[in-house]
């Protein structure tokens, strides 16, 4: 049996009575430099080193490198309450799961080359068998995020993803809608992620929100930032229009252009989330200047400033962020990690928020 949250505050007091928070050390075993384990800490992230279902590979470096770079990070956040007090911790990066990914890639790549082009019979049963072996190993993954999310949601923890690709929330949102009977979600990327596969492959980084869909606890779909929209995708959200909301960037930089306040603007995309939230972020959303490695860099994208002030947003609305992901960061050594910094910062604010609004 796990300590209630009162032993565990006056832990984690304890402990913070010899922590100086302007040191924290690149040493110490904790995200962020914490010295809190998991028994201390109300809120947990489950890093998802996986990447097979992109068409491009690197996502599955980001747990570690933002791990790593996650203890040069200032503790101190203007509004963000001080919310790391109660405790982030991060789960150990399963290195079954790396080590499948980097197996995959080879597979991954053979299927990325040939989808386009004329297969002989031979090479098209060849790529179906590819794809089963992906597919079979993706449900597997999913299965295990369901299984861990589940234990800790149980045990009253707030849980969050790192990726890795986008591909890697199905199964956390099933453990979700086992312990909220309606939550909505705000789903931030360049991409809709509608598609029911892509290029063969399920549980695809293009198909989270379609899976997403499949769950009666999903009362609203609200689609933020995105850049590229397929027809098909298109048909979907036409097709639930009471269920799925879009705010393009196109739109959103229009009404801006026209005098609309980005407050405004947040505040209309917020507004049709009920009050319960899970936030699924890719860093495509962000401009391609600042995160230049995605998989699929698009014109436009929104600003860090834009994105800390739509979560102080989110957190003045009252909603409740029951949980998140954080995905499609790409680490490069030759720019010294930048992306890795930046995703440290990302995670910082996500669990800060989630913590601010469900600890309250």
């Amino acid at each position: 049996m796990t300590a209630g949250p009162a032993k565990r505050k006056k832990t984690r007091e304890s402990k913070l009575i010899n922590f100086d928070a302007d040191k924290q050390s690149i040493l110490s075993e904790g995200i962020f430099g914490l010295p809190f384990d998991l028994e201390e800490s109300e809120a947990v992230i489950i890093p998802v080193p996986w990447d097979v279902t992109a068409p491009h590979d690197g996502a599955a470096d980001a747990p570690d490198a933002i791990f790593q770079a996650s203890k040069s990070i200032s503790l101190y956040q203007e509004k963000l309450e001080d919310a790391w007090k109660a405790g982030i911790y991060m789960h150990n990066i399963p290195l079954k799961w790396k080590e499948s990914s980097y197996q995959l890639r080879k597979i991954r790549n053979r299927i990325h080359k040939r989808h386009s082009k004329k297969m002989t019979d031979a090479k098209r049963a060849e790529q179906s068998k590819d794809c089963k072996n992906i597919n079979l190993t993706s449900r597997l993954l999913n299965e295990w995020v369901e299984q861990i999310s589940s234990e800790y949601l149980k045990d009253n923890k707030l849980v969050g993803l790192l990726g890795g690709g986008q591909a890697i929330s199905s199964g956390f949102l099933t453990s979700l809608s086992r312990k909220y009977d309606h939550f909505g979600i705000l789903h931030l990327d360049a991409h809709a992620d509608l598609l029911s596969t892509y290029e063969g492959l399920e549980f695809s980084d293009f198909s989270s929100m379609h899976y997403a869909l499949k769950l009666s606890q999903v009362k609203k779909l609200v689609l933020a930032g995105c850049r590229e929209i397929l027809y098909s995708e298109q048909h979907v959200i036409e097709k639930n229009y009471q269920l799925i909301k879009l705010f393009s960037d196109k739109y959103i930089k229009e009404k801006h252009f026209r005098g609309n306040t980005l407050k405004m603007m947040i505040s209309e995309i917020i507004s049709p989330l009920p009050k319960n939230v899970y936030i699924s972020f890719d860093a495509a959303i962000m401009q391609a200047e600042i995160m230049p490695n995605v998989g699929f860099p698009q014109p436009s994208g929104f600003s860090f400033e834009e994105i800390s002030f739509l979560f102080s947003e989110i957190q003045q609305s009252g909603k409740k962020i029951i949980g998140f992901d954080l995905s499609g960061i790409r680490p490069r050594k030759e720019n010294n990690y930048w992306e890795a910094k930046l995703g440290a910062h990302l995670l910082f604010e996500l669990s800060s928020l989630m913590i601010n609004t469900l600890k309250k």
